[in-house]
Parts: C-alpha cells; sequence; structure tokens
C-alpha cells in the first residue's frame, strides 16, 4: 500500500505543473467489468469510477495515466471484492484531439483484494481472511471523442497470473 501511495503522489507531482497549460486534460469515467478465464470463480461483473490525466504532445498522439476503484460482485463464498488499476500508456487520435475516434494501447497493474467470509463450525467464529496481489496488466482501448469534454471508449484488459 505504501508503494501505491508513492507512486500516486509522484504521479500527482509530475502532472501537476502541466495543468495550466492547453495540451492537460484531467477526466473522470464509470468503470464496467465483466469477468472473463479463471478470474469468473471468483468475482462475477464489476462498477466503478476512474480518473485519469492525460497530455498532448501533438495534434495526434498524447500519453494517458489512470487510476481507479472497481467494486466487484463476489462469488457465494467470498464477502468482497475490488480492484484498483492503475495504468497508462499513449493515445493516438485518427483525425485530432478535439474529435474522432482514437486508440489506447495502456500497461500498468492491478491490485485485487478480495475477503471471505466468516464461517462458524461448532459454534466457533472463524474470522475471514483478505488476500491482496498486485498483478501486472495490459491493454488496448478504442473510443471516439464526440466534443472536446466527452467521449465514450470500450477497453480489454488482460491481467498477469502469478505464472506471468
Amino acid at each position: 500500500m505504501k508503494k501505491l501511495k508513492k507512486i500516486t503522489v509522484l504521479l500527482l507531482i509530475a502532472f501537476f505543473p502541466l495543468i495550466g497549460k492547453s495540451q492537460f486534460k484531467a477526466s473522470v469515467g464509470a468503470e464496467i467489468t465483466s469477468a472473463l478465464g479463471d478470474f469468473s470463480n471468483l468475482v462475477s461483473v464489476g462498477f466503478g469510477l476512474s480518473g485519469g490525466a492525460e497530455y498532448n504532445f501533438t495534434d495526434k498522439f498524447g500519453i494517458t495515466a489512470q487510476l481507479g476503484y472497481i467494486y466487484l460482485f463476489p462469488e457465494e463464498q467470498y464477502a468482497s471484492a475490488y480492484m484498483l488499476p492503475m495504468q497508462g500508456g499513449f493515445k493516438f487520435y485518427i483525425e485530432s484531439k478535439e474529435n474522432g475516434p482514437y486508440m489506447v494501447p495502456i500497461i500498468g497493474v492491478h491490485k485485487l483484494s478480495i475477503t471471505t467470509k466468516d464461517f462458524v463450525i461448532q459454534g466457533q467464529t472463524i474470522p475471514g481472511i483478505t488476500v491482496a496481489k498486485t498483478n501486472v496488466s495490459y491493454g488496448f482501448g478504442m473510443g471516439y471523442l464526440f466534443t472536446a469534454k466527452f467521449d465514450f471508449s470500450v477497453r480489454y484488459n488482460i491481467i498477469s497470473d502469478d505464472d506471468g
């Protein structure tokens, strides 16, 4: 958790001087997620919010960073689950940074925390445990910028497992 705080502070310090410049954009967006593969044994779907920052170098190219919180609906044997995605990448505007389609390849980490339910055995309560893991993630997104302040995008993320 200390590393997460340090990374967040460093990103804020790095991007704060850029706020006054016209090349800088900040954003907030809704997240909806669906689990696939082995991950679907733990959770089904999730929703949350993400904040983002973008710095445009040219009319067609910029860098982006995102930090979010996604509440996950756990399967029956779990009490709660959430993910913290932290990713950065490049943003390529097909037409211009003011409107039109764009593509975003990204890389970063996803921190997953999942808590088991309490168990009662012969009158004794065994408290649930929380397990947290941070895994490398990468993905690709596409979107459409309707105006300079409103867009819609979809993204496919792959989160690595312990085996790489």
